[in-house]
C-alpha cells in the first residue's frame, strides 16, 4: 500500500513538471496556476547592486526652450554659489522628442550624488518652475545608458523610489 501511494506521488510529481513561460499544475487538484513574476519590470531593467563610482545628477524636462535654458542656468548657479571647489559639468541632451536630460557630473560615490540631490532640493533650484515640468534624480553611468535606450523615465523612477528614497538608503 506504502508502494502504491510512493508511486501515485511520483507520478504526481513528474505531472506537475512546470513550463516556464505558462503555468505550474497543483498536485492535489491538477489543474493548472499561472506562474506570477514577482520581480518589477524596473528591477529587470535596473540594477544597484554593480559597484559603480561614477553618478551623474539628473533633471529630466520637457523639450521646451525656455524652461530647459532657466533650469541650466539654476544649476550652473547653484553649483557656483554651493559647489564651487568642484568641477562639475552641466550638459543637455536630448532624451526623446518631448524630453531634454540637464546632467551633472560626475559624482565619485551614491552618497555625494545623494548629497548633492538633497542641497538641490534644499536650496530650491527649482523655484518658479511647475513640477510636472521636470523630473529630477541620480542615476549610475549604467543605469543612465539603459535609461537612454529605453527611455521610460517614469520606470527608473519607481526603481530610483524604492533602491534610493524609500530604504533610506
Amino acid at each position: 500500500n506504502d508502494s502504491l501511494i510512493a508511486q501515485a506521488i511520483a507520478a504526481d510529481t513528474m505531472n506537475s513538471q512546470t513550463d516556464s513561460n505558462t503555468v505550474t499544475v497543483d498536485t492535489l487538484s491538477n489543474t493548472p496556476t499561472p506562474i506570477v513574476d514577482t520581480i518589477p519590470e524596473e528591477d529587470k531593467l535596473y540594477n544597484d547592486t554593480l559597484p559603480s563610482n561614477t553618478y551623474f545628477y539628473i533633471i529630466v524636462v520637457h523639450n521646451d526652450p525656455e524652461v530647459v535654458n532657466k533650469l541650466k542656468f539654476n544649476i550652473i548657479n547653484f553649483n557656483v554659489d554651493h559647489f564651487a571647489m568642484f568641477d562639475f559639468q552641466v550638459k543637455t541632451t536630448l532624451l526623446d522628442i518631448n524630453y531634454k536630460l540637464i546632467a551633472v557630473k560626475q559624482f565619485k560615490s551614491r552618497t555625494h550624488a545623494r548629497k548633492y540631490y538633497r542641497a538641490v532640493l534644499h536650496y530650491n533650484v527649482f523655484d518658479k518652475i511647475d513640477p510636472s515640468e521636470y523630473k529630477n534624480f541620480f542615476i549610475t553611468t549604467k543605469n543612465l545608458e539603459t535609461l537612454q535606450q529605453d527611455k521610460r523615465v517614469e520606470l527608473y523612477l519607481k526603481f530610483f523610489e524604492r533602491h534610493y528614497i524609500s530604504n533610506g538608503d
